[in-house]
């Protein structure tokens, strides 16, 4: 309890967990450890920009310089089946842009690296983009801090139906780029049929009934606050 008696609330109420039975706490380091029973299970929050983009307003405002979403993957238990990292456009048509460490197999648990990207598409189906940065590596290798950086947008308007928006894009490890989009497709959102304001979310995501511990989780961004929802209630003490 703090010293006027308001409760000290140990996770960030600005997150939301999914799904309602996986639970966050903050260690001894200050880190976040996520944890469940389900099969996935992991933590989000909205973020986006707002504007009528053919307009001139709001949206390349917005996005026009350096986006840059940041975490540490800081632990994990061996034979995780996967855990990912990154930014979800819209959860109707699916586009992402994430990193994402998948398990080979065999002892000792072993590991590949990748980046993928999925363009958003007003019809369903997207283009795809997968580069492995690491292959069937230790745990260990995979483990730091990751920045996923995009920007220059280019709005392409084709019809009334068809209304894009491409951006160049950098992956870093540790400081180092490991992938580009100068060698691979740029991200592509169909701006007409995404709600980018309400509905865009960086989130970290493991698949395995287990758990994760990241840091420094969060996104460096032009939008626009209106479209930052409120912080949840706190919890209460422990």
């Amino acid at each position: 309890m703090s010293p006027s008696g308001t409760p000290t609330p140990n996770f960030n109420p600005y997150l939301d967990l999914y799904p309602t039975n996986t639970t966050a706490t903050v260690n001894s380091s200050q880190q976040l450890v996520i944890s469940g029973t389900s099969n996935a299970l992991g933590v989000k929050r909205h973020f986006g920009v707002n504007g009528n983009i053919q307009n001139g307003t709001g949206f390349l405002t917005g996005y026009a310089n350096r986006n840059v979403f940041t975490v540490d993957y800081v632990a994990a238990p061996s034979y995780l089946s996967s855990a990912k990292f990154g930014i979800e456009l819209d959860s109707h048509y699916g586009g992402y842009f994430f990193i994402k460490q998948g398990f080979v197999s065999g002892p000792p648990s072993r590991y590949d690296l990748r980046v993928l990207w999925r363009q958003a598409n007003s019809g369903g189906s997207s283009g795809q983009g997968n580069v492995t940065v690491l292959s069937s590596v230790a745990q260990s290798a995979i483990l730091g801090r990751y920045q996923l950086v995009f920007y220059n947008p280019v709005y392409i308007y084709s019809n009334v139906f068809i209304q894009t928006i491409d951006f160049d894009w950098e992956v870093y490890k540790d400081g180092v780029s490991v992938a580009t989009s100068a060698a691979n497709t740029k991200l592509r959102f169909y701006y007409n049929q995404i709600d980018l304001c309400n509905n865009t979310t960086y989130e970290a995501e493991v698949i395995g009934n287990t758990n994760i511990t990241i840091d420094n989780f969060g996104i460096g961004l032009n939008g626009n606050l209106s479209c930052l929802p409120p912080a949840s209630p706190a919890p209460p003490p422990p």
